[in-house]
């Protein structure tokens, strides 16, 4: 019989493992942070990438 191969996660080992975020947010908040050259507070970053409660 053939092994079924086990499952290989992108995000495995990495902070974004366990996260219920989204890549795509973590990664647009990433660009923010390090592209602005003021700085971000986390209230506009939030508020930029749609994250406000």
């Amino acid at each position: 019989m053939f092994e079924v191969p086990p499952q290989v996660f992108v995000t495995a080992d990495t902070l974004f493992h366990a996260t219920k975020v989204p890549l795509v947010k973590w990664f647009w908040a990433i660009y923010l942070g390090v592209s602005d050259k003021g700085g971000m507070s986390a209230l506009r970053l939030s508020k930029h990438i749609g994250m406000v409660k």
